[in-house]
C-alpha cells in the first residue's frame, strides 16, 4: 500500500483516496506473478523500461503524463482510475506478469465496477518486453472505456542499449481518445536520451521530448522539452539531484500564446528506507 503525503502538514495529497498510489495483493511462483487491486497499467510498466529519465520528474515528464496517461487531462474517466484526469493506475484490476529467460509478458484486465454494465470503465492490455545486460525492448497496448463507452486506445514502444558507461534510450507513445461521439483527441510523444555514468557516484542524463496533439475541430499544437539531470550517489540509499529544463510551446498548447518558452530548475535529496 502506498500513498502521497504533503510534507508540510501531513495531509493526503489525494483527499478522496488515501492509498492513491497503490493498494494491491499478489502471489508469485516460478517466474509468474498475479496481482489484484489498485496498480499501474501494463502501459505504464512498459514505458518505465525505456524512459530516458527513468520515470523521474513525474509532474512534467511527457512520457509519464502523456504516454503512460498519468495526466491526459480529458476531463472524464477512462478505465476505473478514480480520477477524470489520468489513467496511470486502475482500481479493481487483475494483472499477470510472466518471465521466461530475457522475455517479460504482461496481461491486465480492469473491472469497470459499474452496476448492470460489465464493460463501462473497463480496461484491457497486453505488454511484451525483452531485457538483457545490453539491450531492452519494451512495448504495450491498452484500451480504456468511459462510463458512456467512449474509448481510449494507447500504445508504447521503446528500446535502450547499454554501451559501457553510456546508456541510450528511445521511445514512441501514442493515444487516441473519443472525447464525445465523433470527436477525438490524439497525442504522440517521441523521446530520446542518454545517461553517462561519469563515475560510480555520478550520473548525467540528457533527454529530448516532442509532443504533438490533434483535436477534432481545433488546430494542431504541441511542445518540445529538453531536460538535463544530474544525480550524485552519497550511499546506496541517499542521493542528491539537480535538473534544468527548457520547454517550447507550439500554438498555445499550454493556453499561453504570449510566452511560448518556459525554463525551470529543481534540486533535491532522496533517501530510500
Amino acid at each position: 500500500m502506498e500513498t502521497g503525503l504533503n510534507a508540510h502538514n501531513g495531509t493526503p495529497i489525494n483527499r478522496s483516496k488515501f492509498f492513491d498510489r497503490a493498494a494491491w495483493l499478489g502471489l508469485q511462483q516460478d517466474g509468474s506473478t498475479w496481482t489484484a487491486g489498485r496498480q499501474t497499467t501494463v502501459l505504464a510498466d512498459a514505458v518505465a523500461m525505456t524512459e530516458p529519465l527513468g520515470m523521474r520528474l513525474a509532474s512534467f515528464n511527457p512520457n509519464i503524463n502523456v504516454t503512460a496517461l498519468s495526466q491526459h487531462g480529458l476531463g472524464q474517466q477512462y478505465g476505473n482510475a478514480g480520477t477524470p484526469n489520468g489513467a496511470f493506475r486502475l482500481d479493481q484490476s487483475l494483472k499477470y506478469t510472466g518471465r521466461v529467460g530475457p522475455w517479460i509478458g504482461r496481461a491486465m484486465y480492469g473491472l469497470g465496477q459499474q452496476d448492470a454494465d460489465h464493460t463501462g470503465m473497463s480496461s484491457s492490455g497486453l505488454g511484451l518486453g525483452y531485457s538483457t545486460n545490453a539491450w531492452v525492448i519494451s512495448g504495450a497496448l491498452q484500451t480504456f472505456k468511459s462510463t458512456d463507452h467512449l474509448q481510449l486506445d494507447a500504445a508504447s514502444l521503446g528500446t535502450s542499449h547499454q554501451w559501457g558507461p553510456l546508456k541510450l534510450v528511445a521511445n514512441i507513445g501514442r493515444y487516441s481518445a473519443e472525447t464525445q461521439p465523433g470527436r477525438h483527441t490524439t497525442q504522440r510523444v517521441l523521446s530520446v536520451g542518454g545517461t553517462w555514468a561519469i563515475s560510480p557516484q555520478l550520473d548525467l542524463t540528457a533527454a529530448h521530448y516532442r509532443v504533438d496533439r490533434r483535436r477534432t475541430g481545433l488546430s494542431d499544437d504541441g511542445y518540445t522539452r529538453q531536460v538535463v539531470f544530474a544525480e550524485h550517489k552519497l550511499s546506496r540509499r541517499t542521493r542528491l539531484y539537480a535538473e534544468v529544463d527548457l520547454t517550447r510551446w507550439r500554438k498555445g498548447y499550454a493556453g499561453d500564446t504570449v510566452r511560448p518558452r518556459a525554463t525551470g530548475w529543481s534540486a533535491g535529496w532522496v533517501h530510500s528506507f
